[in-house]
């Protein structure tokens, strides 16, 4: 019993292992310290790879990897369970491989039609995107104790729209490998759409407004992060409503409750609990009393700070 039990320990453990890819534009919110890890005086921060930009363009996330259906083989009693277990696991890792593969390659594919951009980002470094408002916050990656910040901006396959990601953590010392980090979250500001003549210029190669564009939405997630690990942002649950968030040609329908409003800016927080900056254009909300709440904010002083 005690060795059928182990098998079938290890029959989960290949079956969630290895089924979905490694993705680094994704983080599971966590804080296990249950505060904000910083205050405002103490903040501190500091870019991982700042010395290079990344650019990569969006496509649809379909990962998957094609009928992977398979026929095990076991013999009898536990010599023929322990095979079956071996061969899920050998199973499991070739389809995590095939669609890390097939991931890289729709990424490659897609990437294939914002080349300018990319052409210009390979030149650029994220530290040089930074303002001298923020900059005071950097420190150097080998500060144990601050907050590791990964931007990865992102454009759609028109290069009419930009946006950024910001994965950020902060790791502890002690840390196991189950438990790695103090704090870890997902930042998101989305861009409005660009113009016509915005967009010619970057197909045109004109580098100072492609980096501006960059810079404008860094100093948005920036600001985001300081205020969320500094504890100025609610952390009750708000009033979820129903947003939509265009997105390559498509709406993105997400649940999230607003904590903070600015000029330029709807900040929510989602069911992940990551925080996302939606432009007033976009941020359609589809609760029933969204046109009251937006008539009522209209008569309202806008500040621009996030």
């Amino acid at each position: 019993m005690r060795l059928l039990a182990t098998c079938l320990i290890l029959l989960g453990m290949v079956g969630c292992s290895g089924t979905s890819p490694y993705r680094d534009d994704y983080a599971r919110h966590v804080n296990h310290a249950g505060k904000a890890p910083f205050t405002p005086d103490t903040f501190r921060m500091a870019i991982a790879e700042a010395e290079r930009l990344d650019l990569r363009a969006t496509y649809d996330n379909d990962n998957t990897a094609g009928d992977s259906s398979m026929l095990y083989q076991g013999g009898p009693g536990a010599a023929g369970l322990i095979a079956m277990v071996a061969q899920i696991g050998v199973h499991s890792s070739l389809v995590s491989s095939q669609r890390e593969e097939k991931l890289a390659a729709i990424q490659n594919a897609a990437n294939q039609h914002i080349i300018p951009l990319l052409d210009m980002s390979s030149t650029m470094s994220a530290s040089e995107l930074i303002g001298k408002e923020q900059s005071p916050w950097l420190a150097t990656a080998e500060d144990a104790q601050a907050l590791l910040v990964k931007p990865i901006f992102f454009s759609s396959q028109d290069m009419s729209e930009l946006s950024l990601k910001l994965v950020v953590w902060l790791p502890d010392p002690q840390g196991t490998k189950k438990r790695p980090n103090h704090y870890k979250n997902l930042i998101q500001v989305f861009a409005e759409p660009l113009s016509d003549t915005e967009r010619e210029k970057l197909k045109a190669g004109d580098k100072t407004a492609f980096q501006q564009h960059l810079s404008n939405l860094l100093s948005v997630g920036l600001a985001m992060t300081h205020q969320a690990t500094t504890g100025q942002y609610s952390q009750g649950a708000g009033n979820m409503q129903t947003y939509k968030i265009s997105k390559q040609g498509k709406f993105k329908v997400i649940r999230a409750a607003e904590v903070a409003s600015t000029c330029h800016f709807t900040i929510v927080r989602d069911l992940h609990k990551w925080l996302i900056a939606i432009p007033k254009e976009k941020a359609n909300s589809l609760s029933p009393n969204s046109e009251e709440q937006a008539n009522h904010s209209s008569g309202q002083q806008c500040h621009n700070q996030v």
